[in-house]
């Protein structure tokens, strides 16, 4: 997702905000084009360890997973000014209990997630969920605790509609399905146990890209509900990561290839594989954070966690069609943020949505503290005072126009 940077980095000018003696966070902190918005931090009651596991919606929702300072696991999604409790661990029945993780949110605000569900004091279930604040929990797809054999493993995502995408395990078997919840389970691919089903994402046709190692082959795949995959991209890869399947059908990821070169890739099963960025011209570091983290949307837009040459490792955005010298700086370690100074980023695969929006989870450390903070936050370019007085073809060449930061 983004092609080869300049030289020296110029870092992020944040306004500084005062905090309050309760450590809230203050609403909104600006960086250069940037606005950033916070979610939730360790301050408050989610937790002092912070959970990487984050999505954002298109309507601009971010939902999350986490370990709250009570010791209770908990799905939350925040609804661009208020958080809202989707489902918590507790000890009653019914109830949800252990742990609820692997979130997804679509652009109407529901949640998918990965839990343990409680019914009675002796009878419970293990399986995918989708959330609807405030009215009830849809079940998607579950088995009995006590059922020896299948499980629900790594996570969900939700499309438009409201279908979720999961991984179940069987004895001999592992498969990716969907379902909406009213209709029959979709097969999208059933492969036996010793293969290896990595991340994997669904469109609004009900399409999903997966990464892994099928029958000794690594690669990525798209399958559309018949059982079958369409290759996307095989062999020649060292590791493959991410994948995010657009509304079109083509799938973004990144991968590191068995020549050590690592990148960011783009196909759809036919005309070949396109490269976005990647290592080879020396603009991005070749190292274990070379294009880690990635997403894409449906506008062919990417964002990308990598470290330029000369330096630190950070989020940028790429727009469609640019190289690597328009990707502009997001956040980067190193950088000022509400107040502290960024010693970690991360960037999940459904990070970034269709308003150019990405959210992101940092660790900063504040003026006077031995320990870090930590929190979710939207980083957004602000609109111009005047849009609504431009016309269409005016407003899409501001919604494109970024700065270009050299690295």
């Amino acid at each position: 997702m983004g092609k080869g940077l300049g030289c020296a980095r110029a870092s992020l000018t944040v306004t500084l905000f005062a905090w309050g003696a309760a450590g809230a966070l203050p609403s909104e902190a600006v960086a250069g084009p940037y606005q950033y918005t916070p979610v939730v931090d360790s301050a408050g009651p989610f937790g002092t360890s912070g959970m990487t596991d984050h999505a954002l919606g298109n309507n601009g929702h971010v939902v999350f997973a986490n370990l709250r300072d009570d010791g209770q696991n908990s799905i939350n999604r925040w609804n661009g000014s208020s958080l809202q409790t989707v489902a918590v661990t507790g000890p009653t029945a019914p109830g949800w209990t252990t742990a609820l993780h692997g979130v997804g949110v679509n652009g109407s605000g529901q949640v998918s997630f990965v839990g343990w569900r409680t019914a009675t004091q002796s009878e419970g279930y293990f399986g995918a969920y989708r959330g609807e604040v405030p009215s009830t929990v849809t079940t998607i797809s579950e088995v009995p605790l006590n059922q020896a054999g299948p499980a629900y493993e790594f996570g969900t995502d939700i499309n438009a509609s409201g279908t979720v995408a999961y991984h179940r395990v069987e004895s001999t078997s592992r498969g990716i399905y969907t379902r909406n919840g009213a209709g029959a389970e979709q097969t999208i691919f059933v492969a036996p146990s010793a293969d290896t089903l990595g991340f994997w994402s669904i469109n609004s046709s009900g399409h999903v890209a997966i990464t892994g190692v099928i029958g000794g082959v690594r690669g990525v795949w798209k399958g559309t509900g018949n059982g079958a995959l369409t290759p996307i991209a095989t062999g020649n890869f060292s590791s493959v990561r991410t994948p995010v399947i657009d509304d079109a059908g083509n799938v973004t990821f990144s991968a590191t290839l068995t020549n050590g070169t690592s990148g960011l890739y783009r196909g759809n099963g036919s005309g070949g594989l396109t490269t976005i960025a990647d290592t080879s011209g020396g603009a991005i570091v070749n190292n274990a954070n070379a294009f880690a983290r990635t997403s894409s949307n449906n506008d062919g837009d990417v964002a990308f966690m990598g470290t330029p040459t000369g330096g630190s490792p950070g989020i940028h955005f790429l727009p469609a069609g640019g190289n690597l010298a328009d990707a502009q700086e997001v956040i980067s370690i190193g950088d000022e943020l509400f107040g502290g100074i960024v010693e970690s980023v991360f960037l999940n695969p459904r990070g970034l949505n269709d308003a150019d929006q990405i959210a992101f989870m940092y660790r900063v450390l504040l003026p006077g503290q031995t320990t870090t903070t930590w929190g979710l936050a939207v980083a957004a370019i602000p609109e111009p005072s005047g849009l609504a007085l431009l016309g269409l073809g005016a407003a899409a060449l501001l919604r494109r126009r970024r700065r270009v930061v050299r690295h």
